[in-house]
């Protein structure tokens, strides 16, 4: 039977013109996945398929690079083929085998003959069939928080055995104190004691004015002073200085968490752990222990708006939010002055107000308020670290919320910040 030959060419002409689409999709894909794939061997990250029969089914150049093995050479392998990290092999395993869609694990691995710690980020698709699996290396960021806890612990260390030091010494001049007092110069001994304490009270007062610029130059003079002149000071001066001591060691140690908060927000690392939390309580407990602490020359008036049920944030963050602003409204305040704190609940959102009748932010300087060590110009001789609204904008920004400011030079200044309950 012939064939039509109009028929022929019509046929011929309508896979040709399916054809060109149908390449054209196709190119589309192959330039999809090559764009995917060098985005992948872009990251500083180990990024890997894997089946859920625990056979790798690709990885990028990061992975490839720190197994120094091809890129290829991991399609069809066993998950730790290498022996590199059985732990990544368990994770894998008890992964697949639980309902879970995402998880995460710390593992480690050897990679150059070295032990590296890795947090890892599952997430299954194809119904569960496969999974990706990235690896992030937190190495030198434990490696850095064990050397912060080692030198706090060494910090504590010193600040008590330097305490008991000054326990013993003190002892000591009282006993000394007590032989000179049935001395048979009593009296003599008494007005030139009286005479040395008032020419140490006026030398005291003259370096905590000039040179007790910082915490620790606070502690380091005090520790000289009571080194050099522990045997003439009175019991109360010695505790005095034990006391100034302590509370500095706390402003370091304060400081240093607020300078550590900042370094994890900088890398992404500063965990964000929402729960339920009963805010109006929360609320009312903040101001009760900012106004026993800091804020005993104040009056803090707070007061809610709404109907106020649990919300799902994350508690330490709040309170690092809230502590720094309220802290920061007393502390740029006249003594006497009222610092206002209200709380307003509406179905989705929950928005916090922070009001003072303190120096004020210039109007120029207010876009940078949230920079890391600014402070504004007119913050004189008062002291800070220019952190604390740093902290406050990452935290609320973790939160998903937004914080706004209005101020006036000489008037006052008011924070809000409103973020989202968690609950709908």
């Amino acid at each position: 039977m012939k064939t039509n030959p109009s028929a022929r060419e019509a046929g011929l002409r309508w896979r040709s013109r399916d054809a060109i689409p149908r390449a054209r999709a196709m190119n589309k894909l192959r330039q999809a996945r090559d764009q995917l794939q060098a985005a992948l061997d872009a990251l500083s990250a180990a990024v890997s398929w894997i089946s859920s029969d625990l056979k790798y089914l690709g990885g990028n150049r990061y992975l490839a690079e720190i197994l120094h093995l091809p890129q290829a050479a991991f399609a069809g392998k066993e998950v730790g083929f290498q022996g590199t990290s059985p732990d990544l092999a368990e994770f894998a395993r008890g992964f697949f085998a639980s309902p879970a869609q995402q998880a995460s694990r710390e593992i480690t691995s050897q990679v150059d003959g070295a032990i590296r710690r890795y947090l890892v980020v599952a997430r299954k698709y194809q119904g569960g069939q496969a999974a990706a699996f990235v690896g992030m290396d937190i190495t030198e960021l434990r490696e850095a928080g064990e050397e912060i806890r080692k030198l706090n612990q060494e910090l504590e260390r010193r600040v008590a055995e330097r305490t008991a030091q000054l326990a013993a010494a003190n002892q000591e001049l009282q006993s000394e104190v007590v032989r000179r007092n049935r001395a048979e110069e009593k009296a003599l001994r008494a007005l030139d004691q009286e005479k040395e304490l008032s020419d140490l009270k006026s030398r005291f007062i003259s370096m905590t004015s000039h040179e007790f610029r910082t915490p620790l130059s606070m502690i380091l003079s005090s520790a000289q002073l009571l080194e050099q002149y522990c045997h003439q000071l009175a019991t109360e001066r010695v505790l005095n200085h034990l006391r100034r001591i302590q509370a500095n060691a706390k402003q370091m140690s304060d400081l240093l968490d607020d300078v550590l908060i900042v370094a994890k927000s900088d890398v992404g690392k500063l965990t964000f752990t929402p729960g339920p939390l009963d805010i109006l309580r929360f609320c009312e407990e903040l101001v009760e222990e900012v106004q026993l602490t800091i804020g005993a020359g104040h009056t803090v008036t707070f007061v809610h708006r709404g109907q106020c049920p649990d919300v799902s944030m994350d508690e330490s963050l709040l309170r690092q939010i809230l502590y720094n602003l309220l802290s920061n409204a007393i502390h740029y305040s006249d003594p006497g002055s009222t610092v206002h704190f209200e709380l307003t609940c509406s179905d989705d959102r929950v928005t916090f107000r922070v009001s003072d009748q303190g120096i004020g932010i210039p109007p120029e300087e207010q876009e940078r308020l949230f920079e890391a060590f600014h402070r504004a110009s007119n913050a004189g001789h008062i002291p800070g670290t220019g952190l604390g609204l740093t902290i406050v904008k990452r935290a609320v920004d973790l939160h998903g919320g937004t914080i706004t400011i209005s101020s006036q030079v000489g008037k006052g200044t008011t924070f809000t910040v409103t973020i989202p309950s968690g609950y709908t």
